[in-house]
């Protein structure tokens, strides 16, 4: 029986943004860090409750990601780096089969919760997103911005029962201490497109419970984006949910967003994403450039 995944990474936060400094990715190069805080994944299952902690080190941000346990942490906290992001990109999936070209637009409030995503279709359809407090709204609109009714949906994430992943920045919470919890859940009402915008939860508890799986590989630029390349297995829940043994992340080498994901099995592209054009809006001066 597939193993449901839940974890809970409390106090994740990134130092000061530091001056830039050279270019570099070594796979399996060091850096000094230090201990900020003792974080929990929790991992259940019907047969027992295993529950294992996990240091997160501060990690301490020159210019571009150099370590992989550095991406891993820059990609859970890459919600932080913008208020707002423009990407477009060719959604494809299931052994290379075109699905649409799509336009996406983020939009964070204040305290860092995705609130919104406005996404646009060559369908020439047109859906909104709303998150609030666990939920999510949907609504469906033709050519004409007109609501077509039919596919207006609420759901209730708490409780729900679903295979899919849920994104990163679904589950950022604030508690009113100013503390950001982490929590993964299982996101009854999944949509391809919105893996764009953060590390999809099951595979960021993945990458927490075991940096045995993972390197960093290769450099690269997607839309014009400098980016690090981290390769690794899935695990055997991992394995199921995608259908696939073996993921590559292109992950921005400055904001830990992701315009590229891809997930194969036994060599064969199983889903992926392929980003043609990322802006940023509102980020701090040190990412602004490449």
């Amino acid at each position: 029986m597939e193993k449901q995944i839940r974890g809970v990474i409390i106090g994740l936060t990134l130092t000061t943004i530091l001056a830039s400094s050279t270019y570099a990715v070594l796979a399996n190069q060091q850096t000094d860090v230090q201990v900020k805080s003792e974080s929990r994944v929790i991992t259940t299952s019907p047969e027992e409750e295993k529950q294992t902690t996990i240091e997160i080190p501060t990690v301490q941000i020159e210019d571009e990601i150099t370590t992989k346990q550095e991406a891993v942490y820059r990609m859970i906290n890459a919600i932080d780096y913008y208020h707002s992001i423009e990407i477009h990109f060719l959604a494809t999936k299931k052994a290379g089969e075109l699905i649409e070209s799509i336009h996406l637009s983020a939009v964070n409030l204040p305290d860092n919760h995705l609130t919104k995503i406005d996404t646009t279709y060559s369908t020439n359809n047109r859906s909104f997103l709303f998150y609030d407090n666990g939920n999510i709204e949907t609504e469906n609109f033709d050519s004409n911005d007109k609501s077509l009714g039919i596919d207006t949906s609420f759901v209730r994430l708490e409780g729900a029962s679903s295979n899919h992943s849920m994104t990163l920045a679904d589950s950022i919470k604030i508690g009113e201490d100013g503390e950001k919890l982490y929590k993964a859940r299982p996101d009854a009402n999944y949509y391809s497109n919105a893996k764009i915008v953060a590390l999809p939860s099951d595979l960021a508890i993945n990458l927490l419970e075991d940096e045995a799986i993972y390197e960093l590989t290769d450099t690269g630029k997607i839309a014009g984006r400098n980016t690090v390349v981290l390769e690794g297995s899935l695990s055997d829940a991992n394995q199921v949910r995608y259908q696939a043994n073996h993921f590559k992340l292109n992950i921005d080498a400055k904001t830990g967003v992701l315009p590229g994901m891809i997930f194969t099995n036994n060599g064969i592209e199983k889903d992926y994403l392929n980003v043609s054009s990322v802006t940023f809006d509102q980020l701090p001066e040190d990412f602004k450039s490449n």
